[in-house]
């Protein structure tokens, strides 16, 4: 009799799970229903299929932002639509219309969805700048936001200057030995010592010396997409022991940092005021003891200024290094905007590398009559918009009203994809072409002002954006001239309908997943140095 009661009642309990799991289906299903969608909705798999039949078009680990792009094009879909990956994921709202997006950015402003603290958690830690929300936002920015202010970053050109003339004689180095190499590690290191002097007050040495710093942060992007990524238990626990090791070495290297500065502050007569502060750092260490006078610091404080710290050297090289390779790659097989681009540096500033050199550090505002250049940058950004975001309505919030109709937003991921805004003909007229001089004149006038969305916008946006444009356009002045850019393909193949990048570089063309959207395989490139030329010294 107990048996048979146990019996009943295991029944019961599979019967009422069963029928709880369809009702969670049916209901997950349903809530698509008169929202504009990709075709080939299932009850039983939702979008499941279709997603998957997009997916294997495109090279392994590409970026998502090129999967909504693809099914914007190949289906049809307007300015919002819906994708039903249930139960993988919440239902996805993809805006891809400038002014719709504008609402979710700015007008309204939604906070960052928890998937995108799960996401960089493995990367930063928990609650960087990039991924908290609220009043824990509102901390992180003050604590390392200030940094990256236009009145800040400007006078450092002569800085930038001083690393990228570093780069430059490592690019003499490789074009000497004809090899092929890895731009984007190349031009990390550079990147990197750039922010690492805005961070730390000192530059890292990554060019001349390899920074060990450099090492880890960069290596912990391979098993971090490796946690998140990977259906293997074994890899997966692999990757969490490698990345464990790795986040330890970097947080005790960067609490020592700051063990240092606070008590080099503490045994100082007068502290200087936050202005004063000659890095990042200081100030975060600043802040702390004037908040909590003769308070050692804690693990705690640790934790917080590790993360965010973390959030900018990972964020602020990567922005800037894969903008740069990108455009190396596209000028490589653009010669007529390589040519446009000469012709700038050499009006603008001299022919010369030392006299170039000399009117940045004399007059660092006149990188801002670098048109052409900076049409360039942002160009290269339209194409491979490096940052991604995913945002969850506010509390209260239920719908967004567009074009008269009212779009349920609540318990859904909300997906403003800027690189399929950077893709519509109806916004740009002919977005498969590298023409940089849509960003020039009237015609750049006349473009909806919120179609590029490189930086995204609203309070969000990137913080280091001015940085990454001052440094993109240096990089590019004291190099283009000096030295061809030549893309190692190994094959080409047409995968989408919506660029013909993929024409002339292959694989090259689609973006790969890490903690942002960047290049395939390192890109992989030569240089050759421009020998006679009139810009040489």
């Amino acid at each position: 009799m107990f048996g048979v009661s146990n019996s009943l009642l295991a029944f019961s309990a599979a019967v009422a799970a069963l029928v709880f799991g369809v009702f969670k289906l049916v209901r997950a299903r349903l809530f698509f229903r008169h929202l504009p969608q990709p075709p080939g909705h299932s009850l039983l798999f939702g979008h499941i299929g279709v997603f998957q039949d997009v997916m294997v078009r495109f090279p392994a680990n590409t970026h998502p932002q090129h999967f909504y792009t693809y099914m914007s094009h190949k289906f049809a879909l307007p300015g919002i639509f819906y994708i039903d990956t249930w139960p993988f994921m919440e239902p996805q709202m993809v805006i891809t219309d400038p002014d719709a997006a504008m609402q979710v950015l700015s007008v309204s402003s939604y906070p960052k969805h928890p998937t995108i603290e799960n996401f960089l958690r493995p990367f930063t830690g928990k609650d960087s700048i990039a991924a908290s929300n609220g009043e824990r936002w509102k901390a992180n920015h003050r604590m390392v936001g200030s940094g990256f202010t236009p009145t800040y970053v400007k006078p450092m050109l002569g800085m930038i200057a001083e690393q990228v003339l570093v780069f430059h004689a490592r690019l003499r180095a490789l074009a000497r030995d004809d090899a092929a190499f890895s731009m984007e590690e190349e031009s990390a290191k550079m990147v990197f010592d750039v922010v690492g002097k805005i961070v730390f007050g000192y530059s890292l040495e990554a060019q001349r010396e390899g920074s060990p710093l450099l090492h880890d942060l960069r290596g912990s992007i391979s098993p971090a997409t490796t946690v998140l990524g990977s259906w293997n238990p074994l890899a997966r626990r692999r990757a969490r022991a490698e990345l464990k090791a790795l986040r330890r070495r970097v947080h005790d290297t960067l609490a020592a940092s700051m063990t240092e500065r606070h008590q080099t502050f503490l045994d100082e007569k007068a502290l200087p005021s936050r202005r004063q502060a000659r890095s990042i750092m200081d100030r975060i260490v600043l802040d702390r003891i004037q908040a909590l006078p003769g308070v050692p610091l804690d693990e705690r404080f640790f934790e917080d200024a590790v993360t965010n710290l973390k959030a900018l050297l990972l964020g602020g090289h990567g922005t800037t290094t894969d903008t740069f390779t990108f455009a190396a790659m596209l000028l490589s097989v653009h010669p007529e905007a390589m040519a446009r681009l000469r012709r700038e540096h050499d009006e603008v500033f001299a022919p010369g590398l030392d006299a170039t050199v000399a009117l940045i550090e004399e007059d660092p505002k006149r990188t801002n009559r670098l048109e052409y250049t900076n049409a360039i940058i942002k160009e290269t950004l339209r194409f491979f918009p490096i940052g991604f975001t995913i945002r969850a309505a506010p509390p209260g919030t239920t719908s967004l009203s567009w074009q008269g109709r009212a779009y349920p937003v609540e318990g859904v991921m909300v997906v403003p994809c800027a690189h399929t805004s950077h893709m519509d003909a109806s916004l740009w007229g002919d977005p498969k072409v590298f023409r940089p001089e849509r960003f020039l004149g009237e015609e750049g006038a006349a473009t909806h002002r919120y179609a590029w969305r490189a930086f995204e916008r609203g309070p969000r946006a990137c913080i280091a954006q001015d940085l990454a444009m001052d440094e993109l356009r240096v990089m590019l002045l004291l190099t283009a001239r000096w030295f061809d850019f030549e893309t190692v393909v190994e094959s080409t193949s047409e995968r989408v309908m919506y660029m013909d990048l993929d024409k002339l570089v292959g694989d090259l063309a689609f973006q790969e997943i890490g903690m942002e959207a960047r290049p395939r395989s390192s890109m992989r490139m030569r240089v050759k140095l421009r020998e006679p030329a009139s810009s040489q010294e």
